[in-house]
């Protein structure tokens, strides 16, 4: 319900004004800072020297990052793996910090806290899904599709609309041809991915579809190569409210 990217980033901003004055935020070190109080206490994760938390090196082989603290540099673990969640563990240990608590624990979250639809792994058979499907947006959609193509073997993504993205939705989508550069396939669903799917090579479209429950699994099984890993990544009216996860299951399965 938002008119433009903008405006939602405005309303995601909005929950500082909840703080105390004694308030701590915990924010991206990139974040642009307007409408923000420049009198609440701040602690910055990111990529940059001037954030508390900065990631300074993330490994694909073992899923580690290291990240520079107040209290030192550390080595973490990254539950699903990713620059992205590396940085979102980089979130984290800003909120210890906040907090005045030790960072131990934050070092070694297991996998197993990785809820569905948030980039939980699951094998079927020869196939990996990546089901990601409660949500999406620009930054996680370019985010997963990195991932993905950092996976070993056939990678093939199965990506729906990005919705509330207001004007600026046909351009946001159709960029996203750049992030699927090496992939495989890749399959599109939803009005929205029009754009995308029109923007691809012909070698890497697996197909169009207006909706999720009009993807023929039993044909789209026919064509990709095992073994695979399978990203699907669409907002959360896309694939999850229709289940579409559990019903690749029961395709492979």
């Amino acid at each position: 319900n938002f008119p433009d990217w903008q405006a939602l980033r405005r309303e995601k901003l909005a929950i500082t004004r909840g703080l105390n004055a004694d308030g701590v935020a915990v924010l991206p070190d990139d974040l642009d800072r307007d409408g923000i109080d420049s009198r609440l206490g701040i602690v910055t994760f990111g990529t940059t020297p001037s954030a508390d938390v900065q990631l300074l090196d993330y490994r694909v082989a073992d899923r580690v990052a290291q990240f520079r603290t107040r209290a030192g540099v550390v080595d973490a673990a990254v539950p699903g793996g990713g620059r992205h969640r590396a940085l979102t563990v980089g979130a984290v240990l800003a909120t210890l910090i906040a907090l005045g608590r030790p960072l131990t624990p934050a070092l070694r979250l297991a996998e197993r806290l990785i809820p569905a639809g948030r980039g939980r792994r699951e094998r079927l058979g020869a196939l990996t899904v990546i089901d990601d499907s409660y949500n999406a947006n620009p930054v996680s959609m370019r985010a997963a599709l990195e991932l993905l193509r950092d996976e070993p073997g056939q990678r093939y993504a199965i990506v729906g609309e990005m919705l509330e993205l207001g004007a600026d939705g046909p351009r946001l989508h159709r960029e996203l041809a750049s992030a699927c550069v090496g992939l495989d396939g890749v399959l599109c669903v939803g009005e929205g991915m029009r754009p995308l799917h029109e923007a691809l090579p012909a070698q890497q479209r697996l197909g169009y579809f207006e909706r999720a429950n009009d993807v023929d699994l039993k044909a789209l099984r026919t064509r990709l190569d095992a073994p695979a890993t399978v990203l699907v990544k669409g907002s959360n009216r896309v694939f999850w409210a229709c289940h579409f996860v559990e019903r690749l299951r029961s395709a492979w399965m």
